[in-house]
């Protein structure tokens, strides 16, 4: 456990069990596949796993900086090298971390794509409307953040529409009253 490289690969691990929910990554698997041939036992590894994954899952759940990780893991039973390497970790993998937990706590559909494009519709020949109006056409994909579906996809709908110059000045102003409302909050 003194080894840095081995030590990284066991937070690693650890990490990918319980933030990430991928529940066959146990200690028996690492002493398995990382200290084989080191004479540590799987009660021991068990130990380190618990006491990583503590440190781990309340830092991820906090959202810690590297200071206030720093702080806890000194009051903790870790060696220098293991404290050096937790934070290492920790300064590497912390967003993807929060991203995984935020994605995993979400219930609700979300924006997926936004995309959207002017249009001006011409004059045409056998129209006796004056087209040459520009609008806004929108384009936004929901769906669940997690897979749903048994086939591994993610189940997206598509909702297009589109916009006069009015409509657009009247959302344009909607925006920025919830704006204004999220600054006066703050």
């Amino acid at each position: 456990m003194e080894d840095p490289k081995f030590f990284r690969a066991f937070l690693n691990g650890v990490s990918r069990n319980v933030l990430l929910g991928e529940k066959d990554i146990t200690p028996q698997y690492l002493k398995d596949e990382l200290f084989n041939d080191q004479s540590i036992t799987v009660e021991e590894l068990t130990q380190h796993f618990q006491n990583c994954a503590r440190i781990l899952k309340k830092s991820a759940f906090e959202n810690w900086e590297i200071p206030q990780l720093e702080k806890a893991i000194v009051k903790l039973s870790f060696s220098d090298m293991q404290q050096k390497t937790i934070l290492r970790f920790w300064r590497a993998q912390r967003v993807k971390v929060h991203d995984a937990l935020r994605s995993r706590s979400r219930w609700n559909n979300s924006l997926k794509k936004f995309s959207w494009r002017i249009d001006v519709k011409t004059k045409t020949k056998n129209s006796k409307e004056n087209l040459n109006d520009p609008i806004a056409i929108i384009e936004m994909a929901i769906g669940k953040e997690v897979p749903q579906a048994d086939d591994g996809q993610d189940e997206v709908s598509v909702l297009r529409f589109e916009m006069d110059r009015n409509q657009l000045a009247e959302i344009l102003v909607q925006i920025k009253t919830i704006e204004n409302q999220i600054t006066s909050m703050q």
